[in-house]
C-alpha cells in the first residue's frame, strides 16, 4: 500500500509540475504573440501590372493593366492584406500625352502611382491608285492620270495634299499626314501605241502612166508617233511601163510598235491615143496655177498625180497654212515659181526697190 501512495504522489507531483511548465510555456508563447502584434507595422506597397509609360495607336482602344498593392507585416511577416486600388483620370481618343494616378490607402498609410499614356498616331495615310486595265499612254508623250485618293485614319481626306512627280516611265505620289508620317506609292506608265501608220498615195488608188514615158512614183508616209516614215516605205510590185496594162503596186511600212500599214495602187499603163484632126505634134499646152497655195492645192495635186500631168505653181506668200504643199509641188515633179509674197500690188509696185524686196522675199 505504501509503494502505491507513492507512485501516487510521484505522479501527482508530476503532473503539477508538467501543468506548470505547460502554463509559463503558454504565457511565454502569449507574451512574445502579444510583443509582435504590439510592434508589427505594415508596409505598404503598390505596383503597376505592365509599363509606366504606354504607347496606343490612334484608332485603337487603351486596355488598362490595372495595378496590384499590398500590406506585409514587420513582425507579422506571414501577413498580407491587398487594399483595394482606385485608379483616377482617364485616356482620351485624341493624340496625346495623359496621366493615369493609381491610390491605394491601408490604415493610416496611402500611395500613389502614375503612368503615362501616350496616344500617337504612328500610321502612315494610305494611297489609292485609280486603274483602268485598258489604258495606256502614247510613247513620247505624257502620262494623263488616271486619279487617286488618300486617306489617313486621323486627318481624313488628304488627296489634295498629294505631291506628284513624273519621271523614268513612272510616276510616284508622296503625301505626308499631321503626325509627320509619309505615304509614297509608285505606278508604272504602261506605254503602247497599238494605231498603225497611214500611206498617202499622191494621185489616189489608181493613176494612169502613158506608154513610154517615165513613172514618177509619189507617196507619203505618216505615223502618229514616229511622224514623217516615208523613207520606210517598201514598194512592191512589177511595173512595165513600155507594155500596156494593169499593174498592182502594193505599199507596206511598220512603225516602231511593228504596226504595220498596207495599200494597194493600180497604174493603167496606156498608149497615148491617136492624133486625130487638129492634134499638131509641135504643140504643147503649159497648165500654170497662180496665187496658191491654197486649200484647194492638195486635191489638185492628186488629180494631177492621177494622170502624171506636170504643172507650173507660181506661188505666194499669203496663205501660210497652206506652204507645206510647195515642198509637195516640188517633190511630185511640178515646178515652182515666184508670185510674190503679198500679192498686194499697191505695195509691190510702190518702187524697184519695193517690187525686188517682195520677190526676194518669196524667192
Amino acid at each position: 500500500m505504501t509503494a502505491k501512495r507513492n507512485y501516487k504522489r510521484k505522479r501527482k507531483r508530476r503532473l503539477k509540475k508538467g501543468a506548470k511548465i505547460f502554463l509559463t510555456a503558454l504565457g511565454a508563447v502569449f507574451c512574445v504573440i502579444l510583443l509582435c502584434v504590439l510592434l508589427n507595422r505594415y508596409t505598404l506597397d503598390l505596383q503597376l501590372t505592365g509599363p509606366e509609360t504606354v504607347y496606343v495607336e490612334y484608332g485603337q482602344p487603351y486596355e488598362e493593366q490595372g495595378a496590384a498593392a499590398s500590406a506585409k507585416g514587420s513582425t507579422l511577416f506571414f501577413i498580407t492584406r491587398h487594399p483595394d486600388v482606385v485608379i483616377q483620370g482617364e485616356v482620351g481618343s485624341e493624340i496625346g500625352t495623359y496621366t493615369l494616378t493609381y491610390r491605394t490607402e491601408f490604415k493610416k498609410d496611402a500611395v500613389e502611382k502614375t503612368r503615362t499614356v501616350i496616344v500617337q498616331d504612328t500610321t502612315p495615310p494610305e494611297i489609292s491608285l485609280h486603274t483602268n486595265p485598258d489604258y495606256y499612254t502614247l510613247p513620247n508623250t505624257a502620262y494623263e492620270e488616271e486619279g487617286y485618293t488618300a486617306y489617313d485614319l486621323h486627318d481624313q481626306d488628304l488627296t489634295e495634299q498629294v505631291v506628284r512627280e513624273e519621271t523614268d516611265g513612272k510616276v510616284l505620289y508622296t503625301v505626308t499626314d499631321y503626325s509627320g508620317n509619309t505615304a509614297t506609292v509608285e505606278r508604272p506608265i504602261v506605254y503602247n501605241d497599238p494605231v498603225p501608220p497611214e500611206i498617202f498615195l499622191s494621185g489616189g488608188d489608181e493613176i494612169v502612166c502613158i506608154n513610154g514615158e517615165e513613172f514618177h512614183d509619189s507617196y507619203y508616209a505618216e505615223d502618229n508617233v514616229d511622224g514623217n516614215i516615208t523613207e520606210r516605205v517598201n514598194v512592191e510590185g512589177n511595173l512595165d511601163t513600155s507594155t500596156d496594162g494593169d499593174y498592182t503596186l502594193v505599199y507596206t511600212v511598220r512603225d516602231s510598235y511593228d504596226n504595220e500599214a498596207r495599200v494597194e495602187r493600180t497604174v493603167h499603163v496606156v498608149t497615148r491615143p491617136a492624133q486625130t484632126d487638129g492634134y499638131h505634134d509641135a504643140k504643147t499646152i503649159y497648165l500654170t496655177f497662180d496665187d496658191g497655195p491654197w486649200k484647194y492645192t492638195d486635191e489638185l495635186l492628186d488629180i494631177l498625180a492621177r494622170y502624171n500631168v506636170k504643172a507650173t505653181f507660181f506661188v505666194t506668200g499669203a496663205y501660210p497654212d497652206y506652204y507645206y504643199c510647195i515642198k509637195k509641188e516640188a517633190e511630185q515633179g511640178h515646178t515652182v515659181a515666184v508670185h510674190t509674197a503679198t500679192h498686194d500690188y499697191a505695195k509691190i509696185y510702190a518702187s524697184q526697190d519695193a517690187y525686188w524686196a517682195d520677190f526676194d522675199r518669196m524667192n
